[in-house]
């Protein structure tokens, strides 16, 4: 581990806050390449964030345990961007525990595994033209449909894919067609 005066070598191992260990590889003037040791991936950072820990594994799986951001900005002007925002809600829709007592439906939903990368899921979302106030739909293309990936899903306006979500809801039961 870093040393107790803060120094930061070749082979030190840095706790970062979410992302396990990473150990340092190379450090040069005022910066230094790390691998983590959970994914692999082996990153540049600031030296001083390394000696801070503050350093954030690219490819962790830390939303809701499978998604990771793979380099991709998330936030603008500290909002969080319109991509980021649908691949969160797709990945809530598949794997989230809280979201499925509020909906059992989407239990089965699953994604594929090209998606759990928020940089693969930004190609489909900017080759699929998004608009402002548009929304991932998967159940349009194929009736029944449980799976979200690019061959499946398409962006609808809000205010259509409201439609056809109101159409086969089950309000008593909260019960959702996917």
């Amino acid at each position: 581990y870093i040393s107790k005066n803060n120094k930061v070598f070749v082979g030190s191992l840095i706790e970062t806050a979410n992302c396990g260990e990473a150990k340092v590889l190379y450090l040069n003037g005022y910066r230094g390449d790390v691998e983590f040791l959970n994914t692999g991936n082996i990153d540049n950072f600031r030296k001083d964030h390394l000696v801070d820990g503050k350093i954030k594994d690219q490819k962790a799986p830390l939303t809701f345990g499978v998604g990771y951001t793979d380099g991709v900005i998330t936030k603008v002007n500290k909002k969080h961007t319109k991509c980021y925002i649908a691949w969160v809600g797709v990945l809530e829709r598949c794997f989230s525990k809280k979201l499925h007592t509020r909906f059992p439906s989407y239990k089965q939903a699953t994604v594929c595994n090209e998606w759990h990368s928020l940089k693969n899921f930004k190609i489909w979302f900017d080759e699929a033209n998004y608009e402002e106030g548009f929304e991932v739909d998967k159940d349009l293309l194929y009736q029944g449909n449980k799976h979200y990936s690019p061959e499946t899903c398409i962006l609808l306006p809000q205010r259509l894919n409201t439609l056809l979500v109101h159409k086969y809801t089950n309000r008593k039961s909260k019960v959702l067609p996917i």
